[in-house]
């Protein structure tokens, strides 16, 4: 409509009188009718569209097509019906149990623990301790890496580290362990040149034990500044092996090893008197199932007659000592072998040979010791006797006659037939040289000590190990005798296989 003019350039307020008509005129919104100037509160009949309600004075009740209601109800309620209507209200405390597995939980409560159930595709991610044996599990947090696992009954589980590169899991009997692979069975060799203690390796079927006993002590020369019979010591007994194969299941797990000293050979004299005795060979053994005696000691140089060797050693016992009578050979000898006189110096089987005689007739011996050399007055040592497998015994020192001397030369040491001989004998001026080990690892015989006619006497020497008589000391007359040579020591072979 237009406006008037004087509308339009007003100044002051202009009273609706005097404005157009057409400013009366009313405008119709639904079918309520509103003129300028006018406020409804109340429209009827109208459609809204794309229209935001932010908010409303009074709930759109129902019959305007809303709840009624500005709320939904208290929160945590729950609607339950009365029996006539639906109705919101505060729930009512939970009641009763349940049972999970064997272990029965009343609502609302907490249980930390539950037996038997069976779970299945379950995934554990935690637990609060390590699962122990008794429960199916290992008792452990953390396992060593590429270890084998052991089961220890209730206890956590131990473990066997793979060892050396090579090695099997092999049993002892009570338990696994990591052990160098050998088809089965473990070759070993335990050697004892001094007592111990042997000590039976896992896997093995079988034992042999080899036993030497020590060498008897060569007698040292008799001294005499005037002129009168002086002999060379005689030499000592060489001592016996014994050999015997045993299954391992018939020895324990350790045995005591004994090994016997070597005798002591006799001292060299420098004042007028007989040689001094040597010392007797000791006994080696395997705890008590094998024993190998020693060598009978030699007897010191005499300035009256001439004297005769220590024994050879035995299985059974030790070779006697040097005398005036010839000595026998370590039990097993009987009247027939190993034994001067009724028989033969000679010993088979275990049995010691007897030592030297005046005719020097000396014993040799199989698996005993051989006889010591016999040392007389004016001429050469007897040579030792020798042993086939066992120790061979030594050879005597050289004597003197009252006017000088028909020999200069001490006895050779007995040796092993697979020798080539013992030591060997002392001449004119020098000792005897010491008996060595032969390829049957017995000891050979030590050489008798030379004498100097009219001069000193040298000393016999030392035994081979294992098992070899030490030689006589040459007779003296200006300075000194010649001392006995020390028999070889005993010793102790065990092979397992």
């Amino acid at each position: 409509m237009t406006v008037p003019y004087t509308f339009a350039g007003a100044t002051a307020a202009i009273p609706l009188s005097q404005l157009d008509n057409n400013f009366a005129t009313t405008i119709t919104l639904g079918n309520t009718a509103i003129q300028l100037g006018n406020t409804v509160a109340t429209l009827n009949n109208m459609t809204l569209a794309n229209v935001t309600i932010s908010s409303v004075a009074t709930a759109i009740t129902p019959a305007q097509g809303g709840t009624g209601l500005t709320a939904v109800g208290t929160s945590g309620n729950v609607i339950t019906s009365n029996g006539t209507a639906w109705v919101s209200q505060v729930p009512a405390a939970a009641t009763g149990n349940i049972t999970i597995g064997n272990t029965t939980i009343s609502l609302g409560n907490t249980a930390t623990t539950v037996g038997n159930l069976t779970l299945s595709n379950v995934t554990i991610s935690s637990v609060s301790t390590a699962i122990t044996p008794a429960q199916g599990g290992t008792g452990l947090t953390t396992l060593t890496a590429n270890n084998v696992i052991l089961g220890n009954g209730t206890a956590n589980v131990t473990f066997v580290a793979p060892g050396t590169s090579g090695n099997v899991l092999q049993s002892n009997g009570t338990t696994w362990t990591s052990v160098a692979a050998s088809g089965g069975s473990t070759a070993n060799v335990q050697t004892f040149i001094t007592s111990g203690t042997w000590t039976k390796p896992s896997g093995v079927n079988s034992v042999r034990v080899c036993v030497w006993g020590a060498g008897g002590g060569g007698g040292s020369g008799a001294f005499q500044s005037g002129s009168i019979v002086r002999s060379g010591g005689s030499a000592g007994g060489g001592g016996a092996r014994a050999s015997i194969v045993f299954a391992a299941a018939c020895l324990p797990s350790t045995v005591t090893v004994t090994v016997g000293a070597g005798g002591a050979g006799g001292a060299a004299k420098t004042s007028n008197g007989n040689g001094v005795n040597g010392d007797t060979g000791g006994t080696s053994s395997f705890g008590c199932y094998v024993k190998a005696y020693g060598g009978g000691s030699g007897r010191g140089g005499q300035t009256t007659t001439g004297n005769y060797g220590g024994g050879g050693g035995g299985t059974g016992g030790a070779g006697a000592a040097g005398s005036t009578l010839v000595p026998s050979g370590g039990y097993p000898q009987n009247n027939y072998f190993g034994k001067y006189g009724s028989g033969t110096t000679n010993s088979v089987g275990g049995g010691g040979a007897a030592g030297g005689s005046q005719c020097f007739c000396v014993g040799f011996a199989e698996w005993g010791g051989g006889g010591g050399g016999t040392g007389q007055s004016g001429i050469n040592g007897g040579s030792g006797g020798g042993s086939l497998y066992g120790g061979a015994g030594g050879g005597a020192g050289n004597g003197m006659l009252a006017g000088g001397c028909r020999g200069a030369y001490g006895g050779s040491g007995g040796r092993n037939i697979y020798g080539l001989g013992g030591g060997g004998c002392g001449q004119a001026a020098s000792a005897g040289t010491a008996g060595t080990v032969k390829c049957n690892g017995s000891g050979s015989g030590g050489g008798g000590g030379g004498a100097v006619c009219s001069g000193q006497g040298y000393a016999g020497g030392a035994g081979g190990a294992y098992g070899g008589g030490g030689g006589g000391g040459g007779a003296g007359k200006a300075t000194t005798s010649g001392a006995g040579g020390a028999g070889g020591a005993g010793g102790v072979k065990v092979y397992s296989w």
